[in-house]
């Protein structure tokens, strides 16, 4: 019987997409070994997985959001992670809302721990840091867990669809220099082979084996060498820290938000009839909810299109052909073929948009760290594309009486009742067209 085993989850978030699973166990000289290999699985595959585990001390570390409340927008902790990242690290995070199919009432997710509960599982960050007894699960996030492992620079561009062959072997280098770190992880050569093909199914291998080492390091050093951010009730993440990662962190969240002693509850939202939904019984797809903004009233729908990226803070008719429209309306994208279906919005150039034919990213800190991630290392020579649907919404259409809580995220017009900005705050004196941020 092994003394402690930690679990990676690489879940992929939708239904759609294959995840995989990495089990490490702990020897009696502290060092990690593969149980297995690195696995891929469905939903399906990890919730059957999950009823049958039979270890007696076990962490499951999981890269996916555990405690999602809001039906839209960002959870404060990615809002926060990315104030404190994305300047000098370029680390922003997806958003987590209910209105996203990966946390909808059919969301495998949900499946996933109530299983875990049910078995006697407890979501418990600190317990884990502090070594106790039974068995744990908690929420875990790559990016930032690199930067904090390995004090890099800026994230990786090791996704497949980034298209960086030297960033996916820099990634590979990098956990392969953990054989000799502590905890070491014995044996990861194998899996980390400098040849090994840069594929969605190896990525997703390699980021369940990063989240089972992120388990184990985080019971292993504990608070000394991560942390665990934000609120149980509103959403956390735990990484690994470096003295620079750790500096900007300390900069954004406050003390009451590391390292909060307690119980996390997961819990599955309602359905639209008030309902709670039970476990799944499909793997299809699930479709988006109704207050999904790219299908809500007032929205022109315009379909399904190929997504061209070439610019980190812009959005190009000359590439993309099926953008028809470029002043007084926002561009809303769902990305269907990135993780966790992301909502994008773009506005209008502050001048002359039309004849430019293209838009800007909204300056909203939620769509700006999600455009980030996405475009990460784009060019006009090496574009990457997406599968989306689009919709134009139209851009402030009340414009009356300034003096509400509610503004435009480009000119600081108040909106109409019933379309929803990302942007909730009133500008400063001396704005010039953005919303001011906290």
């Amino acid at each position: 019987m092994h003394k402690v085993v930690f679990t990676g989850f690489d879940s992929a978030w939708g239904r759609r997409n294959k995840g995989a699973l990495c089990h490490l166990a702990l020897r009696r000289d502290g060092a990690l070994e593969f149980v297995a290999p690195p696995d891929t699985c469905g939903w399906s595959d990890a919730t059957a997985w999950a009823r049958t585990a039979t270890y007696e001390r076990h962490i499951v570390a999981i890269d996916q959001g555990l405690v999602v409340r809001d039906a839209t927008g960002m959870r404060p902790v990615e809002r926060k992670l990315a104030k404190a990242l994305m300047k000098d690290f370029k680390c922003g995070a997806h958003a987590s809302n209910t209105s996203n199919p990966c946390y909808g009432p059919a969301a495998g997710i949900w499946d996933f721990v109530e299983v875990l509960e049910g078995r006697g599982y407890q979501q418990n960050p600190m317990a884990i840091a502090e070594r106790a007894a039974g068995s744990f699960y908690f929420e875990c996030f790559p990016h930032p867990a690199l930067l904090g492992l390995f004090d890099l620079d800026g994230i990786l561009k090791y996704k497949v669809r980034h298209r960086d062959p030297f960033s996916w072997q820099q990634l590979l280098e990098l956990l392969r220099s953990l054989e000799v770190r502590e905890p070491p992880l014995l044996g990861i050569g194998c899996y980390a082979a400098a040849g090994l093909p840069q594929t969605l199914d190896n990525e997703n291998k390699l980021d369940a084996i990063i989240a089972a080492y992120v388990g184990a390091f985080w019971w292993h050093h504990g608070t000394d060498r991560s942390v665990s951010l934000g609120s149980l009730s509103t959403g956390y993440v735990v990484t690994p820290f470096s003295e620079r990662t750790k500096a900007a962190l300390d900069s954004v969240f406050a003390p009451a938000e590391m390292n909060v002693a307690g119980r996390a509850a997961s819990a599955r939202p309602a359905t639209t009839s008030g309902a709670v939904a039970g476990p799944s019984t499909t793997s299809a797809s699930i479709g988006r909810a109704p207050t999904d903004p790219v299908g809500a009233a007032g929205c022109r729908q315009g379909g399904e299109v190929e997504l061209v990226c070439t610019d980190p803070g812009n959005l190009q008719g000359n590439v993309n052909p099926w953008m028809t429209e470029f002043e007084g309306v926002s561009l809303v994208l769902a990305v269907l073929d990135a993780e966790g279906e992301p909502t994008i919005r773009f506005v209008p150039y502050r001048r002359f948009g039309a004849e430019q034919k293209g838009m800007r990213i909204c300056e909203s800190l939620e769509d700006r760290a999600e455009w980030t991630l996405l475009t990460a290392g784009v060019s006009n020579k090496a574009p990457r594309i997406y599968r989306a649907r689009f919709a134009y919404e139209p851009l402030c259409p009340a414009a009356s009486v300034r003096g509400t809580s509610r503004w435009c995220c480009w000119c600081g017009r108040s909106a109409a009742s019933g379309v929803r900005w990302w942007a909730t705050s009133k500008p400063s004196s001396n704005s010039t067209g953005s919303a001011s941020r906290s």
